[in-house]
């Protein structure tokens, strides 16, 4: 787990530092070919969508992390859910066994849930929540232990 913290928080900084150099170079590019000044009026025309320059992902750091983070614990529901019923076992004994009951539709949903772009830890909670409310029909308090738990699990691997 530790190292996993690391890796996470080596490439979050690599990530970072990659993006502010970028960034810079290209401002440094832009500044020094805009001296020139235009005499005459152009028209406007639109290039091909071949060469229209590409446009950039809402997706940000963050939200890439959180998404990782939540393939990271479907995985963990899918072929770990044992384990998992053990740790939420020392909370609940109930919502433990319906973790392990459900943990493959519960990881089902968090794979699809990763598909959200810039995702954040709070929508996956109430995501979560909702589906194992309505969809699953467990009860409310059960629904919210497991949710809080898949949040608490993410914050831990996220922050």
């Amino acid at each position: 787990m530790f190292n996993f913290k690391k890796i996470l928080a080596t490439t979050l900084v690599m990530t970072s530092l990659f993006s502010f150099a970028m960034a810079s170079g290209a401002f440094a590019a832009t500044t020094s070919t805009n001296q020139s000044t235009i005499t005459q009026q152009q028209p406007l025309v639109q290039a091909p969508p071949s060469q229209q320059p590409q446009m950039a992902e809402p997706d940000g750091v963050k939200g890439y992390i959180v998404k990782k983070a939540v393939q990271l614990l479907a995985t963990c529901f899918r072929k770990g859910a044992p384990y998992i019923g053990d740790v939420l076992e020392y909370l609940d004994a109930k919502t433990a066994k319906t973790a392990i009951q459900y943990s493959g539709k519960i990881a089902s949903k968090l794979d699809e849930i990763a598909g959200i772009p810039d995702l954040a830890t709070n929508v996956v909670k109430e995501k979560m929540y909702n589906f194992l409310l309505k969809d699953l029909k467990l009860s409310g308090g059960t629904a919210l232990s497991i949710a809080d738990g898949i949040k608490r699990a993410l914050d831990i691997l996220v922050f």
